[in-house]
């Protein structure tokens, strides 16, 4: 039980000494309930200027201990080629009662208006585009 409480501790410090400490806001989940060989860290982090990532950590199974960064999400999304490998975002449409593509062409006006974009502001469509991973307005 000891030896429970201790790793217990030890894996409560590991995840606050991974916190940023420079104003970002920074969020730890686990792959797995327990503590397994292939049990997997994630931090998310976003800063006040809206730049985000998620960062996924190897954990050492025996001692929980960060053993390396496995990936992180803002890399990867980066080399993506969107143009052989696109996004495949999905939402669900109320109106015909099922999932469907996340694109201009296949959701709903009430979707299309919440999308929006006011006066000198990206149009709804831009804004999709940009979640599907298009940076060309990006400044």
């Amino acid at each position: 039980m000891k030896n429970m409480v201790v790793r217990g501790v030890t894996a409560a410090l590991l995840f606050l000494s991974l916190l940023p400490a420079n104003g970002e806001a920074g969020h730890l989940a686990a792959s797995t309930a327990g503590l397994q060989a292939d049990t997997l860290l994630f931090q998310g982090m976003a800063s006040a200027g809206g730049a985000g990532d998620l960062v996924a950590y190897c954990l050492n199974a025996d001692t929980g201990a960060v053993a390396g960064e496995k990936w992180r999400a803002a890399e990867n999304l980066d080399a993506r080629n969107l143009a052989i490998d696109p996004r495949a975002i999905f939402t669900y449409r109320a109106d015909i009662r099922r999932g469907t593509m996340f694109s201009w062409n296949h959701i709903n006006e009430i979707q299309k208006q919440h999308l929006g974009g006011d006066d000198g502001d990206p149009s709804g469509k831009e804004i999709l585009d940009y979640i599907a991973g298009d940076r060309s307005l990006e400044e």
